[in-house]
């Protein structure tokens, strides 16, 4: 395996061990936004915010969860430890092929 695929394997491995599923005061939540004016129920996303609002521009991670189109759930991101280090998360639900 190359280094950089396993340095970046170990990174996504312990971004999973700090996710605890339990929201940091420090946090804001808009949970459930349509994403697609119109569209399948399921196509919402949540946005994790800074609790404190920066007047800056704040860069924007996409997180989409695994599943193979089939299954899973934006429930339980295990990037929200970056919206301490000035980060706004997205967590997308998407619509399933079955």
């Amino acid at each position: 395996m190359r280094p950089i695929v396993s340095s970046f394997l170990i990174w996504v491995l312990v971004a999973c061990a700090l996710a605890s599923g339990a929201i940091p005061t420090s946090v804001t939540l808009i949970p459930n936004l349509a994403y697609v004016p119109g569209g399948d129920p399921a196509q919402k996303l949540d946005i994790y915010e800074p609790a404190t609002p920066n007047p800056n521009i704040q860069p924007l991670i996409i997180w989409v969860h695994g599943g193979g189109w089939n299954s899973g759930s934006k429930s339980g991101i295990p990037f929200l430890w970056l919206v301490d280090q000035g980060y706004v998360v997205a967590s997308l639900e998407y619509r399933f092929s079955r």
